[in-house]
């Protein structure tokens, strides 16, 4: 039987090993900020969303002045209506509240497009 040489195999796994613990720090290092980070921003009392909203990223449509020069368009796009019907007594969805959306922004601009 062969004799197993102890440097033999310390060469071959030192660096294998090296690689193995800088990797482990890295991972204990990123899962720990993460936890910190998520702990700090759940903390925080505004969220994604609300942020956007109140900074005008979302939720408020760009005013051009009127005068004359420019036409200003909306574009009405409607994704996933599976139930054409309203739901809860006629209080929430369907395709009549959809409808009825759609009138108020033809109502308030003639260039509304869906």
């Amino acid at each position: 039987m062969a004799t197993i040489n102890s440097n033999r195999w310390k060469t071959l796994f030192l660096p294998h090993g090296l690689i193995y613990i800088i990797l482990g720090i890295v991972i204990i290092c990123l899962t720990t900020l993460t936890v910190v980070y998520g702990s700090l921003w759940h903390n925080t009392k505004t969220f994604s969303n609300i942020f956007a909203v109140e900074n005008g990223t979302i939720g408020y449509r760009i005013s051009l002045p009127n005068d004359g020069r420019y036409i200003q368009w909306n574009f009405l796009q409607m994704n996933d209506i599976y139930e054409l019907l309203p739901l809860d007594r006629g209080r929430k969805g369907g395709l009549a509240r959809v409808a009825y959306m759609r009138k108020l922004l033809k109502e308030e601009n003639s260039n509304t497009y869906t």
